[in-house]
């Protein structure tokens, strides 16, 4: 598996993290407050920056204590939703310190691998655990021609339309999900936020756009951060790669993965999502919304730190 050749993620010991404030930007790594030890290894491997992968982590518990205490009555729709999840915690669970996890990028010369790096830093006492920053990438299918025929490894149910050629007999029948029966129970319902956590989502698609999570808090494209999550016009998500509000799809795969969601269903296009807004229920807002967070690039790459980061 691929990886940084000059980044790890590291979590810091409490005595050293204490020194490291949140809102640090990574901009003058000099003037932290760390052990001799740590000092030490950020001048021998030249330290350039320093991130926290869970930015305002202490601030975000403080909200969530006030949220416990407020009144009832006076809750929000999104505030209701998050005291419902809270209560899937475990009774006297133990919060992880996130706030002590960073990222740390290094001005390495080519004859430095990051692996000794890593070692260093492992062995430092002020350190609880430092792992390399991987680059994860979609996963790829065969472009074999027949792979599409190949019903035991992909099995979607369906008559295809090379059946009788090849000897090969159609996949087998109802070897599939169950789609239809469930909406016959159950669509969905426009409450439902489903985060696509990929190379972005085009949200201009015919087959997508009217199903799009919509930043009500956010004015589209004045520069500014309206709704002070610390994101600058992020209408319909963020691009983690880029550290900007446009999660325009550049490469297909997250788009794919929001069609298969909740494209549009009963519209005579393309194809309908697990969980579609009917078009005769568009007016009763049956359906799912995608948020389109971007960290895998053109090429299906990103690193696992930006993964981090658009999930928190």
């Amino acid at each position: 598996m691929e990886v940084s050749g000059n980044e790890i993620i590291v979590k810091f010991k409490n005595a050293a993290a204490r020194t490291l404030p949140e809102t640090f930007t990574g901009s003058d790594v000099v003037q932290l407050e760390l052990s001799n030890s740590l000092v030490r290894l950020n001048k021998r491997f030249r330290v350039r920056n320093v991130k926290p992968l869970f930015k305002n982590f202490k601030a975000h518990r403080e909200r969530l204590k006030a949220l416990l205490k407020k009144d009832k009555a006076l809750l929000t729709k999104r505030e209701k939703r998050i005291l419902q999840r809270l209560k899937r915690v475990p009774e006297n669970a133990t919060v992880p310190a996130l706030d002590r996890i960073y990222k740390l990028q290094f001005a390495l010369a080519p004859h430095e691998p990051i692996e000794e790096v890593l070692a260093a830093y492992n062995n430092d006492p002020g350190i609880e655990y430092a792992e390399l920053n991987y680059i994860v990438s979609i996963c790829k299918n065969p472009d074999d021609p027949l792979y599409p025929l190949q019903w035991p490894l992909n099995n979607t149910g369906q008559d295809y339309p090379a059946s009788g050629h090849y000897n090969l007999p159609p996949g087998t029948p109802d070897c599939d999900i169950d789609a239809p029966e469930a909406w016959d129970i159950h669509t969905t319902s426009s409450e439902v936020i489903v985060a696509v956590v990929d190379t972005g989502v085009d949200y201009n698609h015919r087959d997508l756009q009217a199903n799009f999570w919509v930043n009500s808090g956010e004015i589209p494209d004045n520069g500014v951060d309206d709704d002070g999550n610390e994101y600058i016009d992020d209408i319909y998500g963020y691009d983690f790669i880029n550290d900007n509000g446009d999660p325009l799809d550049d490469h297909g795969h997250g788009t794919h993965c929001s069609g298969t969601i909740a494209a549009r269903g009963d519209n005579g296009l393309d194809i309908a999502g697990v969980c579609p807004s009917w078009l005769s229920q568009a007016e009763t807002g049956w359906n799912a919304r995608i948020m389109a967070l971007k960290f895998l690039n053109a090429d299906g790459e990103g690193y696992t730190s930006d993964a981090v980061t658009a999930i928190y």
